[in-house]
C-alpha cells in the first residue's frame, strides 16, 4: 500500500552544537512527523522531533536526534496523553514501562528443548511506539472484504502474532476466518502499522530470547446483506 507523503519545510531557524538547524514536517496517510535538521544539510537529523496523530494533532512519541541517531530520553504517549513507555536510546535501558501487567504481557513463548514453551519474560519484546498509533492505523484500515458481507458473515476478527528476536521482528496474522483475501489484508495492515517500529527483544533467565508477543485482538462487525 503506497502512502503519499508531503514534506513541509518551515523556516524556523535555530542553532544547537554551532549548527543551524531547520524545522521540517513529513505527511503520511495517518501520521504528521515534525523534527529539525541541518540547514546545510537536509538529509541528517538534529534536533527535537515529536510525531503525531494527524486526526486531532494527537502527540505520539518525543525525543532528540544526533546525527539521524536517536538519542538521549523518549517518550511515547497513550491515547489520553499520559506517558506509556520512557525509553534511553543511549544507554539502551527501559525508564518507564506502563504496558506491563503481572498477566498475559509478561508471557511469551520460545523454543526450549526444540518445543514452544510458555514462560514469564523479564522483560518481555517491547515495542517502540506509542500503542495508540498501532491501534487507530489497525482501526482505520481493517476493512472486511466485501464477498464476506454478501455470504453473511457478521463478525470478523484477527491477531497480530510478533515473532520478536535480537534482529527484528516478524508478523503472522491469526484470522478467525480462512478466507484468504481477509488474510492477506490483516497482513497488509500489520506491515503499515508497524512499519519503521523498532522492537527490543524479550529476556529469559538473562539473555535475550526469540519470543512471540500476541497483540489484541481486532474485532469487526458486519452487517449482513440482504440478497
Amino acid at each position: 500500500m503506497k502512502l503519499l507523503l508531503t514534506i513541509i519545510a518551515v523556516c524556523c531557524f535555530t542553532f544547537a552544537h554551532g549548527q543551524s538547524l531547520k524545522t521540517v514536517k513529513v505527511k503520511s496517510k495517518y501520521l504528521l512527523e515534525q523534527y529539525e535538521v541541518r540547514a546545510d544539510n537536509d538529509t541528517l537529523r538534529d534536533g527535537t522531533y515529536r510525531k503525531y496523530l494527524r486526526d486531532g494533532d494527537v502527540l505520539l512519541e518525543e525525543g532528540s536526534y544526533a546525527n539521524s541517531r536517536r538519542i538521549g530520553t523518549w517518550t511515547f504517549y497513550n491515547r489520553t496523553g499520559q506517558p506509556e513507555l520512557i525509553y534511553n536510546y543511549s544507554t539502551a535501558q527501559v525508564i518507564t514501562n506502563n504496558r506491563t501487567t503481572a498477566t498475559a504481557d509478561t508471557m511469551g513463548i520460545i523454543q526450549l528443548e526444540g518445543k514452544g514453551t510458555t514462560v514469564r519474560l523479564t522483560p518481555p519484546p517491547i515495542y517502540l511506539a506509542s500503542t495508540h498509533q498501532i491501534s487507530a492505523i489497525l482501526s482505520r484500515e481493517s476493512r472486511p472484504p466485501m464477498h464476506l458481507h454478501r455470504e453473511g458473515i457478521t463478525e470478523l476478527s484477527y491477531q497480530i502474532a510478533a515473532t520478536v528476536s535480537p534482529v527484528g521482528a516478524r508478523y503472522r496474522i491469526i484470522a478467525s476466518h480462512p478466507d484468504r483475501e481477509f488474510r492477506q489484508n490483516a497482513q497488509q495492515w500489520a506491515a503499515l502499522a508497524f512499519k519503521d517500529v523498532q522492537w527490543l527483544p524479550g529476556s529469559y533467565e538473562g539473555q535475550p530470547v526469540t519470543a512471540i508477543y500476541l497483540l489484541p485482538a481486532i474485532t469487526m462487525h458486519l452487517w449482513a446483506v440482504v440478497r
